[in-house]
């Protein structure tokens, strides 16, 4: 049973990822896993659709702020 999820360490090299992103996507549900002791379980079969739907962004968005709009600046 075991056979069929990953760790977190297996998980990032296999995503091509920090450890602690996806420690962050674990804890935040954007990866589906179930937390284990002091670590997560990742599924097989979710590391592969997440690695087929994932896009990289890093950084501020493209109009170089960190909110949507001016307005919420105050």
């Amino acid at each position: 049973m075991l056979k069929d999820f990953l760790t977190v360490v297996e998980a990032a090299s296999a995503l091509d990822l920090h450890a602690e992103t996806v420690r962050r996507f674990c804890r935040t549900g954007k990866l589906r896993s179930h937390k284990l002791l002091n670590g997560w379980l990742i599924p097989k079969t979710e590391v592969e659709s997440f690695a087929s739907t994932y896009k990289e962004t890093r950084g501020r968005p493209s109009n170089g702020h960190a909110r949507d709009s001016e307005e919420s600046l105050g």
